[in-house]
């Protein structure tokens, strides 16, 4: 009895001791843990922390102050990490900037313009641009590279820029007194327009291209014979500095302004009578004809734009409303409509006829400059002192687009001919291309601010305008040279070269394989039954072909007789993918049921299945020896597997979206992982370690494609766009965005050619152009010959 009683008071001691040993173990832990971040030994404040968290759960305390605490530090690791990651960013590109300025002191400007555009690729901020502008553009003029088609020069700043209506002749004004006309395809001169005495600020032609009109600072307008460069007329009144003069739609009248004078003024042309428009305050900006002749259009910097009766001169309506002045004033496409732009931020939408009608257009937060519209007249783009464009539907007034990526005022925007893309200048040095949705595609970099820049007629080259005394022509497309194969009726789901880069293997969902042949378009179809084909890949001899279907089995087909000749029944849900072993002897498919499963391909023996996934699995692979197996999943992971027992290796963490794809470089040294968080990991095969995160998607990345040599990446985004990225470098190289957009890609066997099916079922084939290579650290470039450079189209961005 006495034993019993001693052994409960021994317990009750040692309870006593540990809930007092307790609270002070948690309190202690937790102060500790905090006493460690502000040291920044971020590990062990992550024990420390742990260790509270235990101390919690062992005496019943509440466990929410060591989880938040845990949850700060590893915020803090996180930032801390960003960090690191961005001085790293910042040294590297300090590093290529510097070899950019070693290379101008070589006066090897090519290969200075290189090293400063990866410079300022790797660091786009305005450190990095400065750093970008004072390395190179003060010998810009020197550069003799690709970037550009011809460089059409004056000797002082270019003002303005003109292409005739057949895209064959470029008219460009100078501050040098002078309009000179180019040919488009070379770039030489063809004639000089002489005979001001003071700066051109503008030059047209006439639609039939036969004529030229120029407005100068000398208060003279002329026209001027294009074939010949001789001056038919030239109007003298007291205008003052023109600042513009256009011609009417036929020809026979010019519509003159000058900000200097609140008068502008019509000029018939053939007999010389003048008409006044009288009834501004303050001097005019701009003045367009409507697209009848009937009426002329001005604005004003006494914040209205006026409309005007063309042949008496009669003052018609005052579009009052604005509150600064008003700098540009366009007639709609089909001249029922006034488009004002404003120093006040805002863009108004007024009646030419009778009726109120004063849509404002709200959104830009510094000064309108201009406005344009598209060629079917539903949408604007207006340009703004904000460093932004922005496009408008005009009968809601709905902002659609912001067109960032300019660092300064934007001061010209306007869409292509088929209002496909819209290109833009700016006072940043820049003009770019972006497709309607808002995506950048290209930039073309000058030594000083570009005022202007147009597209040619056939959108196959744009011109640009700028105060570095120049005027260049650019390609104004990503690619050239596409050969088109026979549109599809339903969308394309997969698609391959085989080996002989001749034939194109295809797969849709009107539930057909096709194999089509690229030199004159001819198919033969691979019949699935009441299912869709949801992949399709060449076996390792391509005589047969593998195909993943959406219900639940995948098929290997005869290629030359186009009859299945083995199913893997098994996975209870669709399934995604399906890939042949490096020696064809095995099949890996990936399916929505979280499985992947291996199977015999010569029995169709399922002999391992791939638990682990917590998601719908979207791809598996193999590696390029066979030995593992590469699966993703919308658990926002990849898994690597032993190929020959099916054990699971190791989890590839870091996306915070769903993994779509995941592939293997073609030596198997590196991993890439493609995720809908807009970014594209690439982990080290052996180590498992994350190597590098490849951002440029504005939207979630579908697919990733090597090319077979290992060189180039091709990334396809949700957005509908395909980015090409240099493997040795991790640098996007280009953007490619047309017709309803990119859907799938594949590289053909010998890397020279890329396969493209549109989302409008439309499938391309086009050539690649990589002008340069050069190593991991941006140290070597080795450039290929003329002869090389012609076997490829793309270029570098």
């Amino acid at each position: 009895m006495r034993s019993i009683v001693l052994f409960v008071f021994l317990l009750f001691i040692v309870q006593f001791s540990y809930g007092q040993k307790c609270p002070e173990k948690y309190t202690n832990a937790i102060r500790l843990g905090y006493k460690y971040i502000d040291d920044q030994k971020y590990d062990n404040a992550i024990k420390s922390f742990q260790d509270a968290l235990i101390a919690s759960r062992e005496c019943g305390k509440s466990s929410e102050d060591a989880i938040a605490a845990l949850n700060k530090v590893f915020d803090l690791i996180k930032k801390q990490k960003e960090l690191a990651e961005r001085k790293t960013i910042e040294s590297h590109s300090l590093v290529l900037s510097s070899q950019a300025a070693l290379y101008t002191q070589k006066s090897d400007f090519t290969k200075a313009f290189r090293f400063a555009t990866y410079g300022y690729q790797e660091n786009p901020t305005a450190d990095g641009l400065a750093i970008f502008y004072s390395t190179i553009f003060k010998d810009a003029d020197k550069l003799n590279c690709s970037f550009y088609k011809q460089s059409l020069q004056h000797d002082a700043p270019v003002t303005s820029v003109a292409v005739s209506a057949d895209g064959k002749l470029i008219l460009t004004a100078s501050e040098d007194m002078t309009a000179r006309i180019w040919n488009a395809a070379s770039g030489d001169a063809v004639v000089t327009l002489s005979g001001h005495i003071g700066k051109v600020n503008s030059a047209v032609f006439s639609t039939d291209g036969k004529f030229v009109i120029t407005a100068s600072d000398d208060g003279t307008a002329k026209v001027w014979n294009t074939a010949t460069g001789h001056t038919s007329n030239t109007f003298g009144g007291n205008a003052g500095e023109l600042n513009s003069a256009v011609f009417s739609p036929d020809g026979k009248k010019a519509l003159i302004a000058s900000r200097s004078n609140d008068t502008a003024k019509i000029w018939d042309i053939g007999t010389g009578i003048e008409v006044n428009l009288a009834g501004h305050r303050h001097g005019i900006y701009s003045a367009v004809f409507s697209p009848d002749e009937r009426y002329a259009l001005t604005s004003s910097k006494d914040s209205t734009a006026k409309l005007w009766d063309v042949q008496t001169g009669r003052l018609i309506k005052t579009f009052r409303g604005h509150k600064g002045e008003v700098y540009s004033a366009v007639f709609s496409p089909d001249g029922k409509k006034v488009f004002t732009a404003s120093e006040d931020n805002t863009i108004r939408r007024w009646n030419v006829g009778g009726g109120k009608d004063t849509l404002t257009f709200i959104g830009h937060t510094q000064d309108v400059w201009t406005i344009a519209f598209s060629p079917d007249g539903k949408k604007i783009v207006t340009t703004s002192d904000d460093t932004t464009a922005r496009v408008w539907d005009v009968t809601t007034g709905a902002q659609l687009h912001v067109l960032k990526g300019h660092t300064n005022e934007v001061m010209s925007a306007a869409f292509s001919p088929k209002g496909r893309r819209i290109l833009t200048s700016s006072l940043d040095h820049t003009a770019k291309i972006w497709d309607t949705s808002g995506v950048e595609l290209s930039t073309h970099v000058h030594a000083n601010s570009v005022g202007e820049a147009v597209f040619s007629p056939d959108a196959s080259y744009i011109v640009t305008a700028s105060n570095d005394y120049t005027a260049k022509i650019w390609d104004a497309v990503v690619v050239n040279k596409r050969h088109k194969l026979s549109r599809h009726l339903a969308e394309v789901n997969a698609l391959l070269f085989p080996h002989s880069g001749k034939e194109v293997l295809t797969s849709l969902t009107d539930c057909t394989d096709k194999i089509a042949d690229i030199t004159n378009g001819k198919m033969v179809s691979f019949t699935d039954d009441d299912t869709f084909i949801t992949a399709a890949s060449f076996s390792p001899d391509y005589k047969h072909i593998l195909t993943a279907s959406s219900d639940k089995t995948a098929k290997i087909w005869d290629t030359a007789t186009g009859k299945a000749i083995q199913k893997f029944i098994g996975h209870t849900g669709g399934v995604n993918s399906a890939d042949f072993s490096p020696d064809g002897k095995l099949v890996v498919t990936a399916s929505g049921d979280s499985t992947a499963r291996i199977w015999d391909a010569a029995t169709g023996k399922c002999l391992h299945i791939l638990k682990g996934h917590v998601g719908s699995i979207n791809s598996a692979m193999f590696s390029p020896d066979g030995k593992l197996i590469l699966t993703a999943s919308k658990d926002n992971t990849a898994m690597l597997w032993n190929a020959a027992t099916g054990k699971y290796l190791t989890t590839l963490k870091g996306h915070s979206n769903w993994v779509t794809s995941a592939i293997f470089s073609p030596d198997g040294k590196k991993i890439f992982t493609a995720s809908y968080d807009n970014t594209v990991k690439i982990w080290d095969a052996a180590s498992y370690k994350r190597l590098a995160t490849l951002h440029g998607h504005i939207s979630g990345v579908r697919s990733v494609v090597f090319s077979p040599d290992g060189k180039m990446l091709m990334t396809i985004s949700l957005n509908k766009t395909a980015k090409i990225w240099d493997i040795a470098t991790w640098r996007e190289l280009a953007t490619i965005s047309d017709h309803s957009g990119v859907r799938l890609a594949s590289f053909s066997p010998d890397s020279k050619k890329i396969l493209l099916v549109y989302f409008d079922c439309s499938v391309e084939t086009l050539s690649i152009y990589m002008p340069y290579v050069i190593d991991e650290m941006g140290n070597k470039i080795e450039d290929l010959s003329d002869e090389e450079k012609k076997r490829f189209e793309i270029s570098y961005k």
